[in-house]
């Protein structure tokens, strides 16, 4: 490891040899998916009445998940081509890769029935908090996604 800046800050190399600032890049993801996440709430504010705004956080929802998928699938192939003629280091990515999927899939469902917590499961309002947050954080994965491999 090479450290760099302050003792808690470290970058890696990866198998080329290549400089890589992971904080940096977690950086970058989180200022675009605050810009996305204010621009998709402004986009279902403009709602007339409560029916056109859960409307638009489920359209929005749907969006996400889409693209959301588009880019895992995208990321896989990008791993796969990085680490090509290196199988045991692609085959730890991987694992790594996948398994952290998973997990934030868990989270990200955990996530949402904590923000909908005091609406009644079901209920319009229950809905509308879970298009929103599911909405939101795909979008934190997919800008996070778009970085791998490291």
């Amino acid at each position: 490891m090479l450290r760099c800046f302050t003792k808690d800050i470290k970058i890696k190399v990866n198998i080329n040899g290549k400089f890589l600032m992971k904080y940096f890049y977690l950086l970058l993801c989180v200022l675009a998916s605050y810009v996305s996440s204010v621009q998709a709430m402004s986009d279902c504010s403009n709602g007339n009445n409560t029916q056109e705004v859960n409307e638009c956080a489920e359209k929005n929802k749907i969006e996400s998940e889409l693209t959301l998928n588009k880019e895992y699938k995208a990321a896989k192939n990008r791993i796969e081509h990085f680490y090509k003629g290196h199988d045991q280091e692609f085959s730890q990515y991987r694992s790594a890769f996948l398994d952290t999927q998973r997990h934030w899939l868990k989270y990200r469902d955990s996530q949402f029935r904590l923000e909908a917590y005091a609406a009644e499961e079901g209920s319009d309002a229950y809905v509308s908090v879970m298009n929103f947050c599911i909405d939101r954080l795909d979008k934190e994965r997919t800008a996070i996604l778009k970085q791998l491999p490291y």
